[in-house]
Order: C-alpha cells, then sequence, then structure tokens
C-alpha cells in the first residue's frame, strides 16, 4: 500500500503550505510513537492511535482505543474515500483524490495547537527540593556510609575473617559479591562461590601452586628461572589464564600468545632450527611431515614439503590408489564402485579416521582363500605361523579322512595314506599323514605368499631351512608401519571440512604407489584460511586454530635472565602403528 501524506501548514497570513512525502507498507500506523510511519507528536495523540490498512479494494482506518470523527460523527472505524474529513485529537485529516502510482492521499493539519502559555504551566507545576525544606547533605551522606558498608565494610570483613566467610558462603548473595569483576569459566563455576578456594590470601594475586594442585596432569610450556625477566615479567599462570571474563575466556586464542616467543625465536634461542612464525597468511614456515624411517618404531624424520625428493613414505605396503578409485572394480563377488569413504571410515569423533585394517576394509575383495575347491575356509591375516598353523591342520584332517584334494602325484606319502575304514590308524600312518600335510601346506603357501594373495600388498621374504621332513620354506611379510596422523602435534578436524570433497584436498587419483604421500601444503590450505585478519571468502585462523599450547611430552620452554629459551628442536613422534 502506497499513500501520498500531504502536511498542511499555515503561514502567516493564513495560506497553506503543503510539503508531500510518500508511505508505503501494509499497515500504517499514526501516532506520537516514534515507531509509526505517520507521526503526530502533539502530547494529546496516544502512542498507537490508528492505524491504515487495506481489505480488499478499499482502503480504512481503525482506532483501537480511541474515537474517531468521522464527518462530524464518532467511529472506532471507517473506509477512506476522496472527501472524507476525519478529526484526530488535535488533527484534521482529509482524504484526497490519489495521484497515479499511490492508493490514497492524505491530507494532515494540526487545527487546534496547544496554548503559547504551556511552558510556564509546566513550569509552575514543579517543586524544588528546597521548596520542601529538606536537605540534601543528610541524605547524601547517609547514602555514603551505606554504600560504604555494603560494598567495602563488609566484603572486606567476609575476605579476612574465615569464620564469617564459612557463614556466608550459603547465602543466596554473599558479602562479596559486588567485587566480582565477572563471570567465571565454566570449568571453575562449580566452586565461584567459594573464593578462598583460589584467592587463599585476601588481596593478593592468584599463586601458581593454587592452579597446579588442581591442574597437576596439565604440562607447562614456560617456566621461570633465576631473575625476573622482562618479557614475562616473572610469568604466572594467571598471566594467560585470567578468568572472571567470561564462560570462554580462560583459555587464550589471540595469536599474540604465541607471536610473543615464535616471532623471533633466534632471538631466545640463538642455534633453533625452527623458523620464525606470526602470521599463517604471510609469515609460516611450509609445513614437515613427520615419516617413519625405520627399522624401530620411533625412529621418524622430519620432512619439509619442500623437498619433494624425501616425501616418501617407506610403509612397506603396496597399495595404488589409482586401482582402487575406479567406478567398476572387479572382486570375488561382482563388480562395485569404490570411494574414498569405502576404506576411510570416520571415528566416532569424527575429526580423523578408524584405522584401516584388512577385516574392515580389504577382505571383502581381497580373500585370503586356499583351497577354495574343497572349503571356503581363509587362512588367518597378520601372522604368518598361524598361516602354516591353519593349512596344516587342514590338510592333516584331509588326510586323516582320506577326502582327495588334488591329483598330485607324490609317490609314497600318497599311498601310505591311511584308510580309516575300522577307525584305528598305525604311528607309521599318522607320520606319513602328518609328513603329506606339511608337504601340501608348504606347496599350497608358495602359491599363497608368492604369487597369489600375500605378495599383492605386502614385501614377503623366503628363506630355506631344513626341517624333519628335508628341505622347508619359511616364509616372512615385512611389518607395516601407517601413519595414522602426518603431523602429530598439530589439529585438524575432517568434521569441519565435510562440505568439501576428499579430492579438492588429497590428490590420489593417478597415485600408482604407497610411496606416494597426498597431503596438502601451506599454499592449497592458504586457498581457503587467511591469517590473523579477516580476508574476503576465508576462514581467520589464528595459532590455536591448528597448534595446542600445553602438549604431553613437551618440555617446557625456559625463561632465564640472560632471556635465553632453552628448548629442543627435536622432531614430535608421529602416530605409527602395524596395519591391523
Amino acid at each position: 500500500m502506497r499513500i501520498l501524506v500531504i502536511s498542511v501548514t499555515r503561514s502567516r497570513k493564513g495560506q497553506p503550505v503543503r510539503a508531500e512525502r510518500i508511505v508505503e507498507g501494509e499497515m500504517i500506523r499514526l501516532g506520537r510513537g516514534t515507531q509509526c510511519e505517520i507521526h503526530l507528536p502533539d502530547p494529546r495523540v496516544a502512542l498507537f492511535h490508528a492505524a491504515i490498512y487495506r481489505q480488499g479494494d478499499s482502503i480504512f482506518i481503525h482506532a483501537p482505543e480511541a474515537e474517531l470523527a468521522v464527518d462530524g460523527g464518532p467511529e472506532r472505524e471507517a473506509r477512506l474515500t476522496p472527501r472524507v474529513h476525519i478529526a484526530l485529537g488535535p488533527y484534521e485529516m482529509t482524504v484526497e483524490p490519489p495521484p497515479s502510482g499511490c492508493d490514497l492521499a492524505l491530507a494532515i493539519e494540526l487545527v487546534r495547537p496547544l496554548p503559547d502559555d504551556l511552558a510556564e504551566i509546566r513550569a509552575k507545576s514543579r517543586t524544588s527540593l528546597e521548596e520542601t525544606a529538606l536537605s540534601k547533605r543528610g541524605p547524601a551522606w547517609m547514602l555514603a556510609i551505606v554504600l560504604g558498608i555494603v560494598f567495602l565494610l563488609a566484603p572486606a570483613l567476609n575476605a579476612v575473617l574465615p569464620l564469617l566467610r564459612q557463614a556466608t558462603v550459603k547465602l543466596p548473595v554473599t558479602p562479596d559479591q559486588s567485587w566480582n569483576p565477572g563471570q567465571l569459566s565454566a570449568g571453575h563455576q562449580a566452586f565461584g562461590r567459594q573464593c578462598g578456594s583460589c584467592h587463599e590470601t585476601p588481596f593478593v594475586h592468584v599463586r601458581d601452586h593454587v592452579c597446579i594442585d588442581c591442574h597437576v596432569k596439565t604440562p607447562g610450556h614456560v617456566q621461570t628461572v633465576g631473575l625476573q625477566t622482562k618479557l614475562f615479567g616473572g610469568t604466572r599462570c594467571a598471566n594467560c589464564h585470567a578468568d572472571h571474563k567470561g564462560a570462554d575466556a580462560l583459555v587464550r586464542r589471540d595469536p599474540d600468545l604465541c607471536v610473543t616467543c615464535h616471532g623471533d625465536l633466534k632471538y631466545f634461542k640463538a642455534d633453533t632450527t625452527l623458523n620464525n612464525a606470526t602470521d599463517f597468511a604471510v609469515n609460516h614456515p611450509p609445513f614437515k611431515l613427520t615419516l617413519w624411517k625405520g627399522p624401530n618404531r620411533a625412529d621418524v624424520m622430519r620432512v619439509s614439503q619442500t623437498e619433494k625428493s624425501k616425501l616418501v613414505e617407506q610403509s612397506h605396503l603396496k597399495f595404488p590408489h589409482d586401482l582402487h578409485l575406479k567406478t567398476s572394480v572387479r572382486g570375488p563377488k561382482g563388480r562395485k564402485t569404490l570411494e574414498c569413504r569405502s576404506c576411510h571410515i570416520p571415528d566416532a569423533s569424527g575429526k580423523g579416521f578408524e584405522p584401516i585394517s584388512m577385516n574392515k576394509s580389504c577382505l571383502e575383495c581381497h580373500t585370503l582363500e586356499f583351497e577354495p575347491a574343497v572349503t571356503t575356509r581363509q587362512v588367518p591375516h597378520g601372522s604368518v605361523d598361524n598361516v602354516m598353523l591353519t593349512m596344516q591342520e587342514f590338510y592333516a584332517n584331509i588326510a586323516l579322512n582320506n577326502i582327495p584334494v588334488d591329483v598330485v602325484d607324490i609317490g609314497e606319502i600318497q599311498r601310505g595314506l591311511p584308510r580309516l575304514g575300522n577307525g584305528v590308524i598305525t604311528e607309521e600312518q599318522r607320520q606319513r599323514a602328518l609328513t603329506w600335510a606339511k608337504f601340501k601346506a608348504q606347496q599350497v603357501s608358495a602359491d599363497l605368499f608368492e604369487a597369489r594373495v600375500c605378495i599383492v600388498c605386502h614385501e614377503v621374504t623366503k628363506a630355506v631351512i631344513r626341517g624333519e621332513s628335508g628341505k622347508e620354506i619359511a616364509w616372512g611379510v615385512v611389518p607395516v608401519f601407517v601413519a595414522s596422523t602426518w603431523m602429530p602435534k598439530a589439529r585438524f578436524d575432517h568434521v569441519k571440512h565435510r562440505t568439501n570433497k576428499c579430492a579438492d584436498c588429497h590428490s590420489v587419483e593417478k597415485s600408482h604407489s604407497s610411496a606416494d604421500i597426498a597431503i596438502p601444503d601451506i599454499v592449497k590450505c592458504r586457498e581457503c584460511h587467511a591469517g590473523n585478519k579477516p580476508a574476503a571468502n576465508k576462514v581467520v585462523s589464528t595459532c590455536v586454530a591448528c597448534h595446542g599450547f600445553h602438549l604431553p611430552n613437551h618440555p617446557p620452554f625456559t625463561v632465564r635472565g640472560s632471556m635465553a629459551l632453552d628448548a629442543p628442536a627435536g622432531a614430535a613422534l608421529p602416530v605409527i602403528g602395524k596395519l591391523q
């Protein structure tokens, strides 16, 4: 609805002066309130006096709590048509023919203004304090004394008198509540009314041992030795963790917390191998990946992603991504389409993934059958000894029960197999059956380890040993070490990146070797992540977005009087384990 509002005033000669403006809306309100679209500032008009609305093809005015004088008669509601006159308090409104583009034209004029002596009447209606024979000084002193007792003396006595503090702790409002500078952190609200839990000495800063008594398992990151340093000023826990700042403010997230030291590391430790870092967007070293180098589990090295020749994973696992990421992969149960999520299953937290295991991820396509013509039984995965024992048990049972499994002529061994017609075998027959079972297990194992099954994914070793029945082959599988995280001292939440496709960050569609590493570098991350300052279409990412502070097994930096920072620059151990 579009209304032309015409404000009519009178010149000194009594001539009308018209000022026009357009008002639009589904409902147009009239009144003294500033929220009204048609503002009538006279005090004799209600805050919300009337409303204009459309119903069908007609426009109406409605006064919910007052009456309107419509063409001289009292009404609560009236239809607005040209030449209708409406008195609304001291205002007179006339409906005029609307111009093109408007639904209604309304001329409004203040016809009964307030008298000129209104200001004088208001001034005479006020009575000053002096005219009442009352004094300001007495109430002021009384108020000052009350405030001093309530907000100064009572809190001070409650702080220094333990018995009083114990008696008032259960009150709805404690005397020292007025001294509370703000809301406690969420973790401290359980004992927040017992100020003495942290402030053990009145009017003295909270001391470190109070924090450490509760957070005894929280590793440190900075400790002071010797003289007070100009950098930390005698570092206290509260220097970085100030409470009474809100439920989530106890943990600092500002970049200055880290940049204070990491902005110029060589100033603190001249022989450090770490590079400075101040802002992820403009000053951050390339990522370093933690790779296993062997032979021991803890033998690792950190390799910068700029050193492309060294970015090789030595997992001893054969896995070509390009052969698995196809729309139609042939398996024992027919063809199927494999995707990243077919093998990489999110864990309960959603931040990472469950370990890839043979039974969960591979067994459906890569079966471990060894005698498919006779049984669907498979050898166990993980132990060569268990594989050999399983097959020997199987073929021993075959031999003792005279079940043919092949047509191989092995001479005396085969002709000497027992016949269990009477259910009794001799020791000689038992030994011949056992010899044949071992022979058959060796024969099938050669196919299993060297040609058809194990060799497909693993590096297989072979050694000739002399056993009871002559030369035997001992196979071995080189242990597999797969890193579950490449940057163990950093944080990465896959849930927050679920709107992206895996291939947006991990390019593995052309990878034909498990030695390839598909971890995105810092340039790729900067496509979506800004640094300390906001940037268009990017996420602000400060240091704590990816890095923790109180890290387990991480020795604290030692701030000495000489400003030296004693901290090892060695690599952190990755999370590495054998493939299950």
